[in-house]
């Protein structure tokens, strides 16, 4: 796999994602996640110049960087919108195609995201607590972190990140919000580090004189964090991430209108992350399979090659599912 145009960005089992939809000359493609092109541009190979490829991205951001990509790709058709919007761009798909014959979801984070600090989608790199794919709306991960009741904490790092530490870091997340707010994503990892590594509930009293935080308490913290194999503040930042995007929600509302949109004999490919993505997409292909909707063209998820993995290690908890639409009766 090498890297697409728009730089660091690998896109993730795209052999096997270009072998299960079939696509054919003048085929008519829809990639609800275009991000950096980097499907959608293999797609464009496949379909020819007679065919369509359109991209749903919801970052305007992704779109400018990827600017160059779209003019040499006249096959691809951007669209500034998301998942909600897919019944109303498949109508409009239908109307100039005819037939909607492939859709595929790349549920993953953009590399891009990550490696932006000023999106805050990264506890490695120090910025907002923002995490908002897309910048129009109001909703931020700092909004979350220092107002939401401790319930509601609770409820997210725990269904959204499978967090064990859940009930500890929010109950703590609030007694730290009594004195100060939280500004920026190196603070609250290493928050949470030093929540997950102590024992004791509300940390803050040992650590914090007067709601102030000392540096040498933080650093501390985050070098233990980095030493770790897996960063304490990767399952919260994680929820975070899909509470402020309403990722779920959105995701099986895309999917049922997916299926809505796709032509007979077409299939749809999903790529998911974690648990609770595969989940809902597996439960809805089991749906289309109960009632003769769907064919499923993959028995079980496919998972990245070990040798896939050590070049883009982004990819290693992905997993793949196809299904096709029957042909009605």
């Amino acid at each position: 796999m090498n890297k697409n145009s728009t730089g660091s960005h690998i896109p993730v089992l795209i052999t096997e994602v270009i072998d299960l939809l079939q696509l054919q000359k003048g085929s008519s493609a829809l990639d609800c996640t275009l991000g950096m092109a980097g499907h959608a541009q293999a797609m464009a190979q496949q379909v020819g110049p007679t065919g369509a490829i359109y991209g749903l991205e919801v970052d305007a951001r992704n779109l400018e960087l990827i600017a160059q990509v779209l003019k040499e790709n006249p096959t691809i058709h951007p669209i500034h919108t998301n998942f909600e919007d897919i019944v109303t761009v498949g109508e409009r798909i239908h109307k100039e195609r005819g037939r909607l014959d492939a859709i595929l979801m790349d549920l993953g984070l953009s590399s891009m995201h990550v490696d932006e600090a000023e999106r805050g989608f990264s506890f490695l790199r120090e910025g907002p607590l923002d995490m908002r794919f897309d910048q129009r709306q109001e909703l931020t991960a700092g909004e979350i972190v220092n107002t939401y009741p401790v319930d509601s904490l609770i409820h997210i790092f725990k269904v959204y990140g499978d967090e064990p530490f859940a009930q500890r870091i929010a109950y703590n997340l609030v007694e730290y919000r009594k004195h100060s707010r939280f500004k920026n994503t190196r603070e609250l990892a290493a928050f949470v580090s030093a929540v997950v590594a102590s024992r004791n509930a509300y940390y803050h009293k040992r650590a914090f004189t007067d709601g102030i935080w000392p540096d040498k308490e933080r650093d501390r913290f985050e070098l233990w964090a980095q030493r770790r194999k897996r960063h304490p503040a990767t399952r919260v930042f994680q929820a975070l991430r899909i509470a402020t995007n309403r990722e779920l929600e959105v995701l099986e509302s895309g999917l049922r209108g997916a299926l809505e949109i796709l032509s007979p004999g077409g299939r749809i490919a999903v790529i998911s992350y974690h648990s609770h993505e595969d989940r809902l997409v597996k439960n809805i292909f089991k749906e289309g399979k109960l009632d003769k909707s769907l064919h499923l063209i993959t028995k079980k998820p496919i998972i990245p090659t070990p040798e896939e993995v050590e070049e883009n290690p982004r990819a290693r908890s992905a997993k793949l599912r196809v299904a096709e639409k029957n042909q009605q009766n």
